[in-house]
């Protein structure tokens, strides 16, 4: 038996495969076998179905203490630095949720020492009382707030919680091995301390995503680590609602420039790479996280389309107003993407759109064309088995 085909067995079998098996099938496995196996367990997972959700991203604050080499978003200096008020956050989700319908409101900013936990709090009351399911917050701000504000995690959450904080988003993961995080990320926390984060806030009821930030300086050793310790969270809490690797855009960051890692970030800045890191977190984390996104903001409209049939099932959302990954293409904000391109982008792969919610109940379709490019006779191709 191949090492792929174990790898495959094993999680079928319901059995945590090691760190080395999946490390060696991420060196050795042929791709095209690779992104067959993700699509056949894709399948079994979720079906055909191919998701995302009307979304509307808001980053509050570009001010940060933790300043990562990995970042082009924080400001550098004070003339670039803003921060939202609650009262701006609001006015900012509403005209979305009045032009565009949005339902999410996804919430992340950086570590701005002047923001007290009522600050954080009244975002949430007002997003609440627009009717938005609010997505706020990631482990690593959360851990922040908590030390800023000299309180336990678990008290922080608890407060968020009753505010009306429905989940977290999982920025913050980038690789969950403490050797890349000091080097991308050495003024965060450590691996342990993001799981233990999101840890309590499942066992509150607080359901979260879980993100992996790869393309620079990780091996696959690392990701194999990092989709371990995934697994075994899910395992233990059932609190992951999916999992969103999330290709690192260099642009304008201190790694970027770095020379010692310039020749080991070009690399792996790839299209192959990227299926491969896909299809690979589909296996290892199958059938426990249900869900995969190709997140089309890093990835771009074709690979994201492509990526569903590598072992994605969801395209993340509209993202409207999305800021991060923009500023690391050269800045502003992301225009984002209606539904109807998103649904049409499903399609292409050969699966049934869906809005969903944040939960991936399905909501229907928004797009009227997208009965008719399903459809459509050249759509309905299914690979070889």
């Amino acid at each position: 038996m191949d090492e792929l085909a174990e790898l495959v067995e094993r999680v079928l079998n319901g059995e945590e495969p090691s760190v080395s098996l999946i490390e060696r099938v991420f060196r050795e496995a042929p791709l095209h076998a690779l992104v067959e196996a993700a699509d056949q367990l894709r399948r079994l997972a979720v079906g055909d179905r191919g998701s995302y959700v009307v979304n509307v991203y808001i980053a509050y604050t570009n001010v940060c203490t933790a300043r990562c080499p990995i970042c082009s978003f924080y400001a550098r200096s004070p003339r670039e630095a803003y921060t939202l008020t609650p009262a701006e956050v609001e006015a900012l989700a509403a005209k979305f949720r009045r032009e565009k319908g949005v339902t999410e409101a996804h919430v992340t900013g950086g570590f701005n020492p002047e923001l007290t936990l009522d600050y954080y709090l009244d975002i949430v009351r007002r997003l609440k009382r627009l009717g938005l399911t609010v997505k706020a917050f990631t482990a690593e701000e959360v851990s922040f707030i908590a030390r800023r504000m000299g309180e336990r995690v678990e008290t922080i959450l608890e407060e968020l919680r009753e505010a009306g904080l429905d989940a977290m988003p999982g920025g913050g993961a980038e690789v969950l091995t403490d050797r890349v995080r000091r080097i991308v990320a050495p003024a965060k926390g450590g691996a342990d301390e993001y799981i233990e984060v999101h840890r309590v806030a499942h066992k509150l009821g607080i359901r979260s995503n879980v993100t992996l930030l790869y393309g620079h300086v990780e091996e696959p050793r690392d990701i194999a680590e990092h989709l371990v310790r995934v697994r075994r969270l899910q395992a233990e809490t059932g609190g992951v609602i999916s999992f969103i690797p999330l290709r690192w855009r260099p642009g304008g960051s201190a790694l970027a420039s770095n020379p010692e890692y310039r020749e080991v970030i070009e690399e792996k800045q790839t299209p192959l790479y990227d299926l491969r890191v896909v299809a690979v977190s589909r296996i290892a984390l199958y059938p426990l996280v249900k869900h995969i996104v190709a997140y089309w903001v890093s990835l771009g409209e074709e690979l994201a389309s492509v990526a569903l049939r590598a072992g994605a099932d969801d395209l993340g959302g509209t993202f409207y107003n999305e800021p991060v990954v923009t500023a690391a293409k050269g800045g502003g904000r992301a225009k984002g993407l209606d539904p109807e391109r998103l649904e049409f982008m499903i399609a292409v792969a050969g699966l049934e759109p869906c809005e969903r919610n944040t939960f991936y109940e399905c909501r229907g379709l928004r797009s009227k064309g997208s009965i008719a490019w399903r459809s459509a006779e050249w759509l309905q191709w299914r690979p070889s088995m």
